[in-house]
């Protein structure tokens, strides 16, 4: 009878166990996770297609002076570096000889002078004895050939003395125009002849830019072409230039293209230095997007646009890369609203929480 009135109570039990350790039999499905992000609109904006490139400058007028006159050099008051103006005084050849010259050609000028006048009068008073019969007309045109002859050489005692005069003032050598001292050829003691070197000058007031561009671009290049320049020792300083010519030039790469520019020196630029040139190739519009926002998958190159809160990924073209900024070509329309931060985590389909939309360009 005992053991009839336990069963009850023990089934009672063994339900209560199996109750607690029953798990539900249905849960809620967890919500998906959402990759946090930014976004931008892609715009239709204005785009520049320019070629860069590191040129070389070159001094347009670089005159090498020469010796205008023979004789020992006897004194080089500039050296290479210096910059000089037009009329300064490089160096001193010995003047002597010149001098000397000089003074002999202006004693015969006097000379002659005197003898002229004297046979003036000589004319004039047989003019005088002609009209008394006192001397005869052969006597008078003597007389008159030989002040006609005078006369004549005393031109040429002049002519003679300018030039005793010029080589007496090229014993000073003098800059014939401003520039740099770029090569000194001469010192102290040498002696020179008549057209012997002795400086090389680089004129500082006009400027010529060689820059190279690659082949690809030579369809692209046309004399006319705005050129932006900067000197790496004033890079804040820039200067304009246009495109004067095309020349081609080879190239350790192969064959290439050199654009000259012709430019005022801004000042402090000097034949020989570096220069960095920039050549708008283009004006176009495109839509940009940030770099951001420019993905690279095993499909291609890609950007998320994002539609209703989900990624959506458009495989595009790129184009001009500029200041943090992506041209795209194809494959996004203007005004799609795309992943900037962020972005790189995405994948096609998947779910998003934007937390600001970042302003565009």
């Amino acid at each position: 009878m005992r053991l009839r009135s336990l069963i009850p109570l023990l089934s009672m039990l063994v339900l209560a166990v199996a109750g607690c350790d029953r798990q539900p039999e249905q849960q809620a499905a967890p919500e998906q996770r959402r990759t946090l992000i930014t976004t931008t609109v892609a715009e239709l904006r204005p785009v520049q297609l320019i070629e860069h490139s590191i040129g070389v400058i070159e001094a347009i007028d670089a005159p090498t002076l020469t010796a205008e006159v023979a004789g020992q050099v006897t004194r080089v008051l500039v050296d290479v570096g210096a910059t000089v103006r037009q009329g300064d005084l490089l160096a001193l050849i010995d003047p002597q000889p010149y001098q000397l010259a000089r003074s002999a050609a202006a004693a015969d000028v006097q000379r002659l002078e005197s003898v002229i006048e004297q046979q003036q009068r000589q004319v004039a008073r047989y003019r005088e004895l002609v009209k008394e019969n006192f001397v005869s007309e052969a006597a008078l045109e003597e007389a008159e050939a030989q002040l006609a002859a005078l006369r004549e050489q005393h031109k040429a005692a002049l002519a003679q003395l300018r030039l005793a005069q010029r080589d007496l003032a090229q014993a000073e050598v003098r800059a014939p125009v401003a520039g740099l001292v770029d090569l000194r050829l001469v010192a102290a003691g040498d002696f020179v002849g008549r057209g012997s070197p002795m400086f090389r000058l680089v004129s500082l007031s006009t400027l010529q830019v060689r820059l190279p561009f690659p082949e690809t671009v030579a369809s692209r290049l046309q004399p006319g072409l705005p050129v932006q320049l900067s000197s790496p020792l004033t890079p804040e300083q820039q200067v304009e230039g246009v495109i004067r010519q095309l020349r081609p030039a080879l190239s350790s790469g192969g064959r290439a293209l050199e654009a000259i520019v012709e430019i005022p020196n801004p000042g402090g630029w000097r034949a020989g230095g570096s220069v960095r040139g920039s050549v708008v190739l283009a004006d176009r519009e495109g839509v940009l997007v940030p770099e951001a926002s420019v993905v690279q998958r095993p499909a291609g190159t890609v950007v998320y646009e994002i539609v209703d809160g989900t990624a959506r990924e458009r495989r595009v073209e790129t184009g001009v890369r500029r200041d943090g900024w992506v041209e795209i070509r194809d494959g996004l329309p203007a005004g799609a609203v795309v992943a900037v931060d962020g972005a790189g985590f995405l994948s096609d389909g998947a779910a998003v929480n934007v937390q600001d939309r970042r302003e565009s360009r």
